[in-house]
């Protein structure tokens, strides 16, 4: 870590969490991250230092406002929704089946599209709309054409890929870094050379998925048992590590 000047607030979040409490001297290894979730004393303030991290991004993602406030709509759909409900015990009663199950479908039509009800604002939806042309880009890429993206370009596309559960993009992925993992040398040049973008990024890029995968596992499992262990005992345990998996 070089310079901490100028930080968004879930930029500082994950150098503390990672520079400063796993690493040293403003050092971080995947090593680093390997010890550090194996003492298991660790691994409550690992899970706090994550999900205040995580509540940092959420609120930079709240702050861009890619989504439109539609509370007072969902509250009027999950009214409607409710209203529907002493019908439906009245046709039940009176032996209405089909009203009885009209009147039902509608409620629950209604109040799963008042919970799940989200309109993007005209910056969310130009995002969301770039990433989506990206992915479907992605998955009918050719070598040749990857080859004409610019290393930026070429960098999102494969962290993204990454961070998606897609399983195109993953396939794209695997043939990619197989692809900078082939012969070092072609006409004499170096492979980074020749694709005009660093291999050691995406091998970087792979580790740290796998890795953290891994840490995110460790930790979670003993924190979630000593968090539940510690209820039944004396109360001065529970409070530190409360905090790490209230923010998922």
């Amino acid at each position: 870590m070089v310079n901490r000047n100028g930080l968004l607030e879930h930029e500082e979040k994950l150098v503390e969490w990672l520079f400063d409490q796993i690493g040293a001297k403003n050092e971080f290894s995947f090593e680093d991250l390997t010890t550090y979730t194996k003492n298991k004393k660790n691994h409550t303030k690992y899970q706090q230092l994550q999900a205040a991290w995580k509540k940092a991004v959420r609120a930079e993602w709240k702050e861009a406002n890619l989504y439109e406030d539609k509370s007072k709509y969902r509250l009027l759909i999950t009214c409607l929704s409710l209203v529907l409900v002493p019908f439906a015990f009245l046709f039940v009663i009176n032996d209405l089946l089909a009203f009885f199950l009209a009147a039902s479908a509608m409620a629950v039509a209604l109040f799963i599209f008042a919970i799940s009800h989200k309109q993007k604002t005209w910056q969310g939806e130009r995002i969301y709309s770039e990433w989506q042309r990206l992915k479907k880009r992605i998955s009918m890429m050719a070598d040749i054409d990857w080859q004409q993206l610019s290393e930026d370009e070429r960098m999102r596309a494969f962290i993204y890929g990454l961070g998606v559960n897609e399983k195109s993009l993953k396939k794209k992925n695997e043939s990619l870094t197989k692809m900078f993992k082939g012969p070092v040398h072609a006409a004499g040049l170096q492979t980074s050379t020749v694709y005009g973008f660093d291999p050691s990024l995406i091998i970087v890029a792979t580790a740290a998925t796998s890795n953290f995968h891994s840490a995110e596992q460790t930790t979670a499992v003993d924190h979630s048992s000593s968090t539940n262990g510690g209820g039944s005992g004396s109360g001065s345990g529970v409070g530190g590590g409360g905090g790490g998996s209230g923010a998922f």
